[in-house]
């Protein structure tokens, strides 16, 4: 696995929010609601809210419902056995079962990604605060924050766990040194991979047999095996979050996955995903028109 070289970055002006019900180290409370407000004034602010994202409110193009459909073998390794429910997206983004996937690419890829890209979608990321000492600020603790935009323009954290002795910090008020650093981006790439990947041959209604949806699935299987991949293929999955575009408020309920036509702003198809995540189509030879029904 691609290990995190995010960068830490200094914040001047922040303002701290506790829950009611403070989050304890082991324990987390929900992040705050994103609704529609405006990006954060402060550019580093504004990359940590949401890295890569571009916001779209609507649906301009054609957009068509994928029905559920299950395949009588894993999409993923081919395995025809011990097949399972699948929910793209996640049920925590507003997914549904769409289809089966054996129990190892479903349980075992899930459990090193979906958490990592819902903290992305939550806008979370990782703070460290150090306290006022006679020597100056020491001791950096950490916690998990939802950046959000306040009406003063100065960005809020809304802290959803973190160590004890910082979160006794944040709710005296004493004086803090704080920094922070992004999420990494890699496990966030799989499961939009992941997602991509089925949503397209559910719409298909049949696994691709061609060498780059072959590519894809082998790159899926070492991952949930634990295999270490080339710097390239995980340079290349972790960048998959910067194409991701951010779906607020849509005008349409259409299901779990909606097929979108291309537009002006956006050249390909893609797929919008549980209502909050515009991803692109995954393959290059072949395309959403090659259903044999289409």
């Amino acid at each position: 696995m691609k290990k995190n070289g995010s960068r830490c970055h200094q914040l001047e002006d922040v303002s701290f929010v506790l829950p009611t019900d403070v989050p304890r180290k082991g324990r987390k409370v929900p992040a705050p609601p994103l609704g529609v407000p405006p990006q954060v004034g402060r550019r580093e602010a504004a990359e940590a809210r949401h890295p890569g994202f571009v916001r779209d409110g609507r649906f301009t193009a054609g957009a068509y419902t994928v029905p559920r459909f299950d395949f009588e073998r894993c999409p993923i390794c081919l395995r025809p056995d011990d097949l399972t429910d699948e929910h793209v997206p996640m049920k925590s983004l507003g997914g549904k079962v769409m289809t089966r996937t054996c129990s190892d690419c479903n349980n075992r890829l899930g459990s090193v990604s979906e958490a990592a890209l819902r903290s992305v979608v939550a806008g979370e990321v990782i703070v460290e605060a150090a306290r006022q000492g006679a020597d100056g600020f020491r001791g950096f603790r950490k916690a998990t924050v939802a950046l959000r935009q306040a009406p003063s323009a100065i960005p809020e954290m809304h802290v959803t766990s973190g160590d004890n002795e910082l979160l006794a910090a944040i709710s005296s008020g004493e004086p803090l040194a704080v920094r922070y650093r992004l999420f990494d981006p890699f496990p966030s790439g799989i499961a939009i991979l992941k997602y991509a990947y089925l949503a397209a041959c559910i719409w298909l209604r049949e696994i691709p047999i061609t060498e780059e949806a072959e590519s894809i699935r082998l790159v899926l299987m070492a991952i949930r095996d634990g295999e270490e991949l080339p710097e390239d293929v995980c340079e290349a999955i972790s960048g998959l979050i910067h194409i991701l575009v951010l779906v607020e408020n849509p005008s349409h309920d259409l299901g779990s996955i909606v097929l979108v036509e291309p537009t002006t702003v956006h050249s390909g198809w893609g797929f919008v995903l549980g209502q909050r995540l515009r991803c692109p189509w995954p393959f290059s030879d072949v395309q959403p028109t090659d259903r044999r029904d289409a």
